[in-house]
């Protein structure tokens, strides 16, 4: 029996997704939260019994959001997984997600065997993306690697160029920290964090934020 925990904001969608999940035969839902804030302190206190071993997270959500929320949980509960729950394949929340832990990502259309394949697949150590979604991960990929080829021969690319509170925004981006909650964790205003992530832009010479990422990571700029 799977244990299933749902963080919905949107009640119809919340109870329809629970009902649908109760039906199923092998699953058993021990948590039904309306937010990542709610979520995040009932895991603190829950007991085997009832602390989720998947989790369907919507993607719309704020203070904190889907993807911050799926980051704090796996810090302390790393067994946990995660599957986002999206109305489209949008590129930096498909990149956030993985970077905060995420091992699924579905559109909410999806009909409930492959929602529940996809509980079963992850149960089991493995992966699962909508098609739509799996398609636009490859795109990244590709995009990734065009800009990790053009930034090995870029001088102006290097780290000797961010200032100190840059690094500390980028390494915070890097964890799947988004710019909402950098903004509460450095006690600095959403415009202020908007106009430092504009400059790591510039000095790296990238075009967004997965790229400036993945050249944090791939040149081990953080590893501890």
């Amino acid at each position: 029996m799977v244990k299933i925990a749902i963080v919905e904001d949107n009640q119809m969608l919340r109870e329809n997704l629970e009902q649908r999940l109760t039906s199923f035969p092998g699953f058993i839902v021990v948590q039904v939260c309306t937010n990542g804030l709610q979520f995040l302190e009932i895991i603190q206190t829950s007991t085997s019994d009832n602390l989720p071993e998947v989790v369907l997270i919507s993607i719309q959500m704020n203070l904190p959001d889907s993807i911050e929320t799926t980051y704090q949980a796996k810090v302390k509960f790393p067994e946990m997984q995660f599957i986002i729950l999206a109305v489209n394949n949008d590129d930096e929340h498909i990149f956030r997600a993985i970077q905060a832990g995420a091992s699924g990502y579905l559109l909410k259309e999806e009909p409930t065997p492959v929602i529940a394949q996809a509980i079963w697949d992850i149960k089991d150590g493995g992966a699962y993306m909508s098609p739509s979604i799996a398609k636009k991960a490859l795109e990244i990929l590709r995009n990734q690697t065009l800009t990790s080829n053009k930034d090995a021969v870029t001088p102006a690319s290097n780290l000797g160029t961010l200032s100190k509170r840059e690094l500390e925004i980028l390494e915070l981006l890097t964890i799947g920290h988004s710019a909402q909650t950098i903004s509460q964790k450095l006690f600095i205003s959403s415009h202020t964090v908007q106009t430092h992530i504009k400059r790591i832009y510039n000095k790296l010479e990238v075009k967004n934020k997965w790229a400036a990422i993945k050249m944090a990571q791939d040149r081990k700029w953080f590893s501890k």
